[in-house]
């Protein structure tokens, strides 16, 4: 019986030798993506690579520029509005920031980015565009405006109803102010805004304005429904007079950049048309449309030359006069 309990036959040994081996398929090395490179590709700031140069040379230094970047970034991710505007105007506002030297920096609160729609036209005819705008604020003027040094400072003050108050009309000052709250009464409505500017040789330049013509500038506005009335009918208003004023201040070599900024904020309102007048209606009609044409052309303009354009083109407005030959050559330039 011993005998019968072997180890396995050895034919069945052999052929478990004999048996090729089966080898494991060679591992493919994996490829991993570089981190530097990923994160290059989706870098956000790249959007804004268009104006990159021009905004550093602005600004004066790279860190500069990708601070103001990262602000707009962020206003641009946390606002649904500025989310429905085009990339291309999106772009602007940060090219706009570094020629007015302002900061988007939202602590300091010198501009305001504001959604608005834009008739444009197109191969197919006129369409409605959300353009986002800068708007500097009322601290964003003021800054420029002592910036240039012609200026050592503002003061503007609103007038409400319930206000202690008597005006001198010829001095352009007030004899007595004393506000609502001093005297525990209730706030009524804003009745004017006066204020006086400082200038760097001492002199004091005087203006006031009245409920009826900030009413009226806001009319112009293609936000007067808005909140910014508002909630902010105060700043808005002591705005207005500072832009008033700013006609008296003597220019400098620094004075381009105010001048820009009051341009920038100007383009929500529709200051520059005039109503035919009577004699002179073709010239007028002349002339209000080829002013439409030379605003839609400086919203794309963007050579060197468009801060002394524009310049000229609100000092033109300004003056009152009906000279379509003006608008012409303007027109020349911006197709050139």
């Amino acid at each position: 019986m011993a005998e019968n309990t072997t180890t396995p036959s050895a034919p069945k040994k052999k052929a478990q030798e004999a048996a090729p081996q089966q080898q494991a398929p060679p591992q493919q090395e994996v490829q991993r993506p570089d981190p530097k490179a990923q994160v290059a590709k989706t870098n956000p700031i790249e959007r804004f690579d268009a104006v990159r140069e021009r905004c550093v040379e602005f600004f004066g230094t790279e860190a500069r520029f990708l601070q103001e970047a990262t602000f707009l970034l962020a206003l641009v991710n946390n606002t649904p509005a500025i989310q429905a505007c085009t990339p291309a105007s999106i772009t602007g506002v940060l090219l706009n920031i570094a020629s007015t030297g302002l900061s988007l920096n939202p602590v300091l609160k010198l501009v305001y980015v504001i959604p608005r729609n834009i008739k444009v036209k197109t191969a197919g005819g006129e369409v409605w565009e959300k353009r986002a705008s800068v708007e500097p604020s009322y601290m964003g003027l003021m800054k420029l405006a002592t910036d240039t040094g012609a200026v050592r400072n503002f003061e503007v003050h609103e007038v409400y109803k319930g206000d202690d108050f008597d005006f001198d009309i010829v001095e352009k000052r007030p004899r007595v102010h004393k506000p609502y709250w001093t005297l525990g009464r209730e706030r009524g409505p804003m009745i004017g805004v006066y204020g006086y500017a400082l200038l760097a040789d001492g002199t004091v330049i005087p203006e006031h304005m009245g409920a009826d013509e900030l009413k009226k500038i806001q009319g112009k506005s293609d936000n007067a429904g808005g909140s910014v009335y508002t909630d902010w009918q105060g700043e808005m208003a002591r705005k207005s007079l500072l832009k008033r004023l700013q006609k008296y201040i003597p220019r400098t070599e620094k004075s381009e950049r105010f001048l820009q900024a009051v341009d920038l904020d100007n383009e929500g309102y529709d200051l520059t048309r005039q109503l035919p007048a009577a004699g002179v209606p073709e010239a007028v009609q002349e002339q209000n449309d080829l002013k439409d044409e030379v605003r839609e052309l400086l919203q794309q303009y963007d050579k060197p030359d468009k801060g002394e354009i524009k310049r000229l083109c609100a000092e033109q407005a300004s003056s009152g006069k009906v000279d379509p030959a003006f608008w012409r050559e303007i027109l020349k330039r911006l197709y050139a």
